[in-house]
Formats: structure tokens, sequence, C-alpha cells
């Protein structure tokens, strides 16, 4: 089953013209470069800019902006798109009629979207975090690349109901407000932030019955993520907690 999805740049990447070429530039210096980019290209990062629409209706509304000047056709607006997502610059957000559920952020180099089958239970992390950013509620695990965050005051009422072990088709009928491909999505976002996994018949998760998982706890690994670059999108952040750290250490 796969999962749909909207896309939207995110907040960090800037589209910047440089002579023909359009520049979309990141955050730690990655960057692609489109040259001399016609009417669908740029039709493509504008629809990228605003959202709220997913990958085939963004790729057959930017070939409607053509005109005449495909730019060498759909399959290269989806091989664009391509190399915009492995670079780590979109989001992707489920929706249920039109409000938005959930997004799913990169915050390290290392991250790919992967379509998960959500045919059995899954069940919340146990290294996984529901915090405060600003105003939003947000969903991380030390041990993934990407952070999630709950637009939806229900969407927070599954993650409480994944504290067990559910199937798509229980958490919405718990939660009837959701369709089931809705729920089915969002337990997607979780599992690629690594914040849930499928469960065994017998209610375990693979981090449960994993030797080196079981010597972790949960401050002990975020303290481990966070202090190494690659892991985040704080390139400053690691030296600066393990210089704390050092300092009341040695006092």
């Amino acid at each position: 089953m796969q999962h749909s999805y909207t896309l939207q740049l995110t907040p960090n990447v800037e589209l910047r013209e440089d002579r023909q070429d359009i520049l979309v530039a990141g955050p730690s210096g990655a960057a692609l470069r489109l040259k001399r980019p016609g009417s669908a290209f740029r039709a493509l990062l504008d629809h990228l800019a605003r959202g709220g629409m997913d990958r085939n209706t963004i790729c057959d509304k930017a070939m409607g902006a053509a005109a005449g000047d495909d730019g060498g056709g759909l399959a290269r607006l989806y091989f664009a798109l391509g190399e915009i997502e492995r670079k780590g610059f979109l989001r992707y957000t489920v929706t249920q009629r039109a409000r938005a559920v959930a997004t799913l952020e990169p915050v390290a180099p290392a991250f790919r979207l992967e379509d998960i089958s959500i045919d059995g239970k899954f069940r919340f992390s146990r290294f996984a975090c529901l915090r405060r950013v600003g105003d939003n509620m947000m969903v991380e695990s030390p041990l993934g690349h990407a952070r999630v965050v709950i637009h939806d005051s229900r969407g927070a009422a599954l993650l409480a109901l994944l504290a067990t072990p559910h199937t798509a088709a229980e958490l919405a009928t718990a939660m009837h407000e959701f369709d089931e491909a809705t729920v089915a999505a969002f337990i997607a976002l979780l599992a690629n932030a690594k914040a849930a996994c499928a469960c065994a018949e017998n209610g375990r998760i693979a981090e449960d019955d994993s030797v080196a998982l079981r010597q972790w706890e949960f401050h002990d690994l975020l303290f481990h993520s966070r202090s190494r670059l690659g892991r985040h999108k704080i390139p400053t952040a690691g030296r600066s907690v393990f210089s704390i750290c050092c300092r009341r250490f040695r006092q």
C-alpha cells in the first residue's frame, strides 16, 4: 500500500536565481542546481514552496503550466523531484479532508522516506519523545533521522493508544474521526522517524529484543545521538553539549 502525502519544501530551504539556473539550497551547504529550468520546472518549485499537493498532482500541474516548454517531459519532472527529495529538502504531510494531521521533517542527510507496509500491529518506541517546540508538538527518536510534527490534537490521542499494540483498523475504530488510510499513513510517518515499530505476535518490537539497545536508556541514547555531527541539523550542538558535560564532570 502506497501512502499519500502532500509535499512541501522544508522551511530552511531557499530558492536562488543564479544567472539562468535555479539553486535549491539547504542547510550545511547542501544544494541542488537546476540548469536553465523551463516553465514546468519553475512551476514544480512554486508548487513545492506552497505545499498542499501530492507528488503526482504537483508534476501534472507543473506539466500543465509548461505551455509547450516542457523542459524534457514528465519523466524529467519526476527525476528532479526525486533529486530534491534525496537532498532531504522535502517534508511530508498526511491530511484528511484538507486538514493537516502530521508532518514528517528530515533532520539528517541519511534520511530516506520508505513506503512502509502497515498490515500488522504497531507500537510506540520507548525511545520516542513527544515535546513542545514553539507552538507545535513534536515526536522524535534518537534512533531516527526525521521528526514528526503533530498538527491535530487527535494525532496526540493516536500516540497515546500506540503505547500498546494496535493495527491501523483498530485505531481508526477507536478514533472514528480518522479513516483507516489516514491512520496507516500517520503510522508510516512515525515508523519512518523510528518512533513506532511493527510488533511481533507477542507484542514486542525489534528494540525490545536488541541486545545493543537494551543497554541504553532513553536519555543516554538521546545524548549520544545529539553529540554527533550528521545526526541532527544543529552542527554546533554536539560540541556544545559535550563541552558543558565535560566541564561539569571536571568540577
